[in-house]
């Protein structure tokens, strides 16, 4: 009989933990679920991307964000741009890919890119990226790749 009280008792014990825990969980995954599922935009503009490539893409490449320099993005009509230089740092003729994600506030609302042709070392090359996007007062955020040409 003491042995079939204390499984009764384990049993019980067991269960009663799992209904609390259970019973628990669910507003905090709940509220979990909240947190996540809440936008930090508030932006309503359409994406538009004019990219051929993923980022990471490029065989053999380095970051190189610090090569591009005196970079102005600005609109022009429909269309948004980024102009500036690259100054290939590295001791080799390179070829670059820049990406330029058009934002406003924490949205990408436009995606574009620029590859050069080959860069001598230590040489300065302009470039240019632009994309049709609609907004005002976006700001533009560069990834740079180089790579050995």
């Amino acid at each position: 009989m003491r042995r079939l009280t204390a499984a009764f008792l384990v049993g019980t014990v067991a269960l009663t933990a799992a209904a609390c825990s259970g019973s628990e969980s669910k507003p905090l995954s709940a509220k979990r679920a909240a947190s996540t599922s809440k936008s930090t935009s508030s932006t309503t503009l359409p994406f538009a991307s004019d990219s051929q490539h993923t980022p990471g893409t490029l065989t053999g490449f380095v970051g190189a964000k610090g090569d591009a320099h005196d970079v102005k993005c600005a609109k022009h009509g429909a269309s948004w741009t980024a102009d500036g230089k690259l100054t290939n740092s590295s001791t080799h003729a390179a070829k670059y890919r820049v990406y330029v994600s058009f934002m406003s506030g924490a949205t990408t609302v436009g995606l574009t890119e620029f590859d050069s042709e080959k860069v001598p070392a230590k040489a300065t090359e302009p470039f240019r990226a632009g994309v049709k996007v609609a907004g005002d007062d976006l700001q533009c955020v560069l990834r740079v790749e180089r790579a050995d040409a």
